[in-house]
């Protein structure tokens, strides 16, 4: 069954007691009351499947009022993870975004079993793309422009790389959108379908972007990586550049965004060695123009590579 075969008001009675939502290859636990998050939750999740009943999770989440005496005069909410306190309370409105960065968290501090990089994945015509960036390089708004025009997203935030094949494991989720960039996705394309924006978070202003429905059908089939692209948003930027750039300097821009390339060690080096042998790797620089970037990507996904 999937989240949209209820509803809204079903969900939020599914959340008060436990719910099971499958994202990709982990089984998670979401308990809350809060009408904001499960108003955000059905909009963003109806195509991601779920179960009623317990079942095996590998994360059990909570999100609930925190006990304590400013909560009386300024509504809270407190992220638990397996019933432990992760991060300080934070008003209540901003209950989805503190799920999302909550599971994010859990992911990229807790599975070992994948080298978890810091980076966007996309697929199109059997090319795999990896989007490693620091905050602020515009790799979120990319995502989101090129899974709006027909790209499968495997995740925004975290790739998940399988130490044997060397293929990244789909984890589409809600794609977070921050300040100017949430505008510039409402007004990319009118098929783009967003949460409520959420104001002064830590973040700014956050709003979360809906993932296509074929995108999370597919989240059984991994992508072989194929490229590799740095994006870095430059303002004053007149135009675009793609640069190629060496695969030595591909590894060490790749291994520094990794959660557990420390913990992983040889295993992770081999992994990232043997995907880095068989891909193209790039600096994409641009000053915003979504128009052009959805063109230079569909070029690398149309360019036959021969390493």
């Amino acid at each position: 069954m999937i989240v949209s075969d209820f509803s809204q008001k079903d969900i939020a009675a599914y959340l008060n007691d436990r719910l099971y939502l499958n994202a990709g290859p982990f089984a998670v636990s979401v308990y809350s009351k809060s009408e904001s998050f499960a108003r955000s939750f059905y909009r963003l999740y109806q195509d991601y499947s779920i179960s009623l009943s317990p079942v095996f999770a590998d994360y059990h989440i909570k999100l609930v009022k925190p006990k304590t005496h400013r909560a009386f005069w300024r509504p809270q909410v407190q992220f638990l993870l397996d019933g432990h306190s992760v991060f300080q309370p934070m008003p209540s409105d901003q209950a989805f975004p503190i799920f999302e960065w909550g599971l994010n968290w859990a992911i990229g501090n807790h599975c070992h079993h994948y080298l978890v990089i810091h980076a966007g994945v996309l697929e199109k015509n059997g090319y795999g793309l990896l989007m490693p960036g620091m905050p602020g390089s515009g790799k979120s708004t990319l995502c989101a422009a090129l899974i709006l025009k027909g790209w499968r997203l495997l995740s925004d935030e975290l790739a998940l790389i399988d130490l044997d094949t060397g293929c990244c494991i789909p984890i589409p989720r809600p794609v977070s959108l921050k300040n100017r960039s949430i505008e510039i996705i409402q007004n990319f394309s009118e098929n783009a379908l967003l949460s409520d924006t959420v104001h002064d978070t830590q973040k700014g202003s956050v709003a979360y972007l809906k993932v296509p429905k074929f995108s999370v059908e597919q989240a059984n089939i991994p992508a072989k990586l194929c490229g590799v692209v740095f994006p870095r948003y430059q303002d004053n930027c007149e135009y675009f550049e793609l640069n190629r750039i060496s695969r030595a300097r591909a590894f060490m821009g790749v291994a520094d965004q990794a959660f557990n390339y420390h913990i992983l060690g040889i295993s992770a080096f081999k992994t990232l060695t043997a995907i880095l042998d068989n891909c193209e790797c790039y600096e994409f620089i641009y000053n915003g123009n979504l128009v052009d970037a959805e063109a230079v990507f569909n070029g690398l996904a149309e360019k036959p590579f021969h390493s």
